[in-house]
């Protein structure tokens, strides 16, 4: 075998790994349906956009602390590079994906404590509003209770 060529991987295999008490294996789930999906014979896009979502909020939220390789804002960074690609990506199920994201984005900008909503802010927000496409993606973001906030905030750091 040669160098490029990568072993094939169950998915149950990859479901084990997500479902793992253990970040380390979550965090190689995410890193495989994420950027390797094509290894895992029968791994539909429904299930590898649930892995990846599943892991990224719990990663954005700090849940996984010092425990994995990428920090909160470092996923951020993957996240936002992640809807910049689903953006510009006419197919309904890419439109899904990142309606999807901006959900999770937005529970976490609602629900989160202040270290989560700073890492929204700084991570994402602050980087997707220097792009006015990517801005647009959180347009409802400035009328709504709770949420316009950071929208303002993110607003003020993109401009200065």
């Amino acid at each position: 075998m040669s160098g490029h060529e990568r072993e094939p991987i169950p998915l149950e295999t990859l479901r084990e790994w997500a479902a793992s008490p253990d970040p380390l294996l979550n965090h190689l789930a995410f890193h495989t349906a994420f950027s390797h999906p094509g290894d895992v014979s029968g791994l539909d896009e429904e299930e590898r956009l649930e892995i990846c979502l599943r892991f990224l909020e719990a990663a954005l939220a700090g849940r996984y602390g010092e425990r994995i390789p990428d920090g909160p804002y470092v996923l951020a960074q993957t996240t936002l590079g992640w809807l910049r690609q689903l953006r510009s990506d006419e197919r309904p199920e890419s439109r899904a994906a990142l309606d999807r994201i901006l959900a999770m984005l937005e529970r976490l900008a609602r629900d989160g404590d202040d270290e989560t909503r700073e890492v929204v802010l700084l991570g994402v927000l602050e980087h997707a509003f220097e792009d006015e496409q990517t801005r647009a993606l959180f347009a409802g973001w400035a009328q709504s209770p709770g949420l316009e906030g950071l929208y303002d905030e993110a607003s003020r750091l993109a401009a200065g």
